[in-house]
């Protein structure tokens, strides 16, 4: 008769393994919600704040709820002539949603992350296909979905 013996040892020490592999994929994919979030405000173009200032992420199921005013009031400026980044309403409203997300990201179990803009659909369409405001007018002609997500998979090197 044969008999195994260190069984309950050896699946404790399995267990401590797993959870700990866990966490790590806990905080790998808040560290690339963090990094998506960031490729979104690089390639969205900010005149009132109001596109910027709607993105946001649901833990678990699709994010609810309509448009969030904008931070910020007054005449923006000449936005347009500004290069990207560089719009007076652009902090106010990216450390809104950056503040939001971080609240967000309190899980400790993995999740399925969603993130949505919910600004007007007509107005993130064009935003989106980089032809805001109007077509030859557009200060990311290269849209912003796309290349945010491309350039997060790049600095992200566990997600391909």
């Amino acid at each position: 008769m044969a008999k195994f013996v260190g069984i309950d040892a050896t699946f404790a020490e399995l267990r401590v393994a797993v959870a700990a592999f866990e966490q790590q994929a806990v905080e790998e994919t808040k560290r690339a919600a963090r990094v998506v979030t960031e490729s979104l405000f690089e390639h969205t173009p900010v005149w009132s704040g109001e596109t910027i200032r709607n993105f946001t992420w649901g833990i678990g199921t699709p994010p609810a709820g309509g448009a969030k005013p904008v931070i910020g009031s007054g005449d923006p400026g000449p936005t347009n002539s500004m290069p990207m980044g560089s719009e007076p309403r652009r902090p106010a409203n990216e450390a809104a949603v950056m503040s939001e997300l971080n609240a967000a990201l309190s899980f400790n179990k993995l999740a399925d992350l969603f993130v949505t803009n919910t600004v007007a659909a007509t107005k993130w369409n064009l935003v989106d296909s980089g032809v805001a405001p109007a077509p030859g007018q557009a200060r990311n002609p290269g849209g912003v979905e796309v290349p945010a997500l491309q350039s997060a998979r790049g600095r992200l090197p566990n997600w391909k």
